[in-house]
């Protein structure tokens, strides 16, 4: 830690709780979501083992040019963020 101050503190372990919270809820859903495919009716199963595949089979490339445009504008508001803490 750079210094001693108190809402840096605040701002990283809300960064970690929040981080935390959020993983752990995904996980969550990801395993009751394949736990209702497995005890789903037929057609409910299907409809959503069908949307796991589609989920499964973008292709990264098609959006490469998206993806890139929005890491140039993440790295240019971190720039920002430490010419403004600096």
């Amino acid at each position: 830690m750079r210094g001693s101050d108190l809402f840096e503190l605040y701002r990283q372990l809300l960064a970690v709780i929040g981080g935390s919270y959020a993983t752990v809820r995904l996980v969550n859903f990801v395993w009751r979501f394949q736990l209702a495919t497995r005890s789903a009716p037929r057609l409910e199963a299907m409809a959503r083992r069908y949307l796991v595949l589609q989920v499964l089979r973008v292709r990264i490339s098609r959006f490469a040019l998206d993806l890139l445009h929005i890491a140039l504008l993440v790295l240019v508001l971190g720039w920002l963020i430490r010419l403004h803490w600096h």
